[in-house]
């Protein structure tokens, strides 16, 4: 593996790598939107940011997810939309089950065109499209 991973303290269920160009994002059981927005951040820091060629944002075991109000998925869709495209960058959101694969599915509805997003339930699969849209991009 190459790149950084990072968790809060030990504390936070929130935790990014950047692999094979990929910014793995790993958010677990309850975590605020603040974390995610300071993994973000500090991954845009980290000396390997350069390298990345799209987004993984893993959802799977999110317990927070399930609980957000609407009005927070978006604020948090329109936050990641924005960065997505400052650094023009792909994004895969994988996900498990038939109400995070919905919940994902809206917020993706809600994006701007032009900010290349899809949900995934399987990770070779969603790993493959990040592929084809770094290829695309050149």
């Amino acid at each position: 593996m190459r790149g950084a991973e990072l968790a809060f303290g030990g504390l936070s269920n929130v935790s990014y790598r950047i692999e094979d160009h990929v910014l793995v994002i790993v958010a677990e059981q309850q975590y605020t939107t603040g974390e995610l927005r300071r993994v973000w951040a500090d991954a845009v820091a980290s000396p390997t940011w350069s390298e990345v060629r799209g987004v993984l944002l893993d959802v799977r075991r999110s317990g927070s997810l399930l609980q957000r109000p609407v009005a927070q998925l978006r604020a948090t869709t329109g936050y990641f939309a924005m960065e997505l495209t400052k650094y023009d960058l792909p994004c895969v959101l994988l996900v498990d089950g038939a109400v995070r694969y919905g919940l994902m599915r809206m917020t993706t509805a809600w994006l701007p065109q032009g900010v290349r997003v899809r949900v995934f339930r399987d990770e070779g699969g969603a790993l493959r499209w990040l592929a084809t849209m770094r290829a695309a991009s050149g």
